[in-house]
């Protein structure tokens, strides 16, 4: 037991259990070039030292990127989809942003929503997350059912 090593790790989610709303795919986009595209965290694996594995996105510092996100939700208004990112290692000076609602198409019982939202890298180098919380529109407009959402992260690094 000793020897074991951590070679790669897939990518955090979690949130309540609900089908009443789910983010189906992340992709982020830098210099208007996908750089990664998420359809599951649990299949998206990072490497800390196998070159096989995808790696952490490395950004220039003042970098701007691009981050889309489709959800499926049981809701035709608005959801509410934050990023949280630039988090130092002590979790301090985090800053967040609301994503912009882009399309909305019905699909059976739910509606595929696609948002975006753009931020600028720190000037500081070093390792963050940018974490997506995705509420739904019931959640924000009602107090009659329960809170409704789900998270995804992604890690990103700043050049040096």
């Amino acid at each position: 037991m000793k020897r074991w090593k951590v070679v790669a790790y897939n990518l955090p989610s979690g949130g309540e259990l609900t089908e009443n709303i789910s983010i189906q795919k992340l992709s982020l986009m830098v210099d208007g070039n996908e750089s990664f595209v998420i359809n599951d965290p649990a299949d998206f694996f990072i490497s800390t030292t196998i070159p096989r594995f995808r790696q952490v996105p490395v950004l220039e510092r003042n970098k701007e990127v691009e981050l889309q996100v489709e959800i499926l939700s049981k809701y035709e208004g608005d959801d509410l989809i934050l990023l949280n990112f630039g988090a130092d290692y002590r979790g301090m000076n985090r800053l967040k942003k609301i994503f912009e609602l882009i399309s909305s198409v019905p699909d059976g019982n739910y509606y595929r929503k696609v948002y975006k939202v753009s931020f600028s890298t720190r000037t500081f180098p070093g390792y963050y997350h940018a974490v997506i919380q995705a509420i739904s529109h019931g959640t924000i407009n009602t107090d009659d059912i329960p809170v409704e959402y789900k998270v995804w992260s992604i890690p990103y690094a700043v050049k040096f």
